[in-house]
């Protein structure tokens, strides 16, 4: 396992990182560690959620044409219905009437 030893850091940064340590119960190298690891994944992270955004994008966009051809399938079923409708009532009329 390797070492870092980090020299000059300003006592303020020192402070912050030891009372961030505290409050996560975490020594102060192992925080170091963390944030260290967290640092070196970040552009393996972008990355991801890049590809994570363009599929959301192609699935929004696909489930807008679904909705699309939905709201078109509900405004035909609609008419027929109502054509159905004045058939029967059309019907009705010749059938009472005669």
């Amino acid at each position: 396992m390797k070492s870092l030893y980090i020299r000059g850091m300003d006592e303020t940064l020192y402070l912050t990182l030891s009372e961030q340590a505290e409050k996560m119960e975490l020594s102060l190298p192992e925080l170091a560690r963390r944030v260290l690891a967290n640092y070196a994944a970040a552009p393996a992270l972008a990355a991801i959620d890049h590809k994570y955004r363009v599929f959301v994008d192609e699935v929004q966009e696909v489930l807008a044409l679904d909705f699309a051809n939905l709201k078109n399938l509900t405004e035909e079923l609609a008419l027929m219905l109502q054509t159905s409708q004045e058939m029967m009532q059309e019907l009705m009329e010749e059938t009472h009437g005669k």
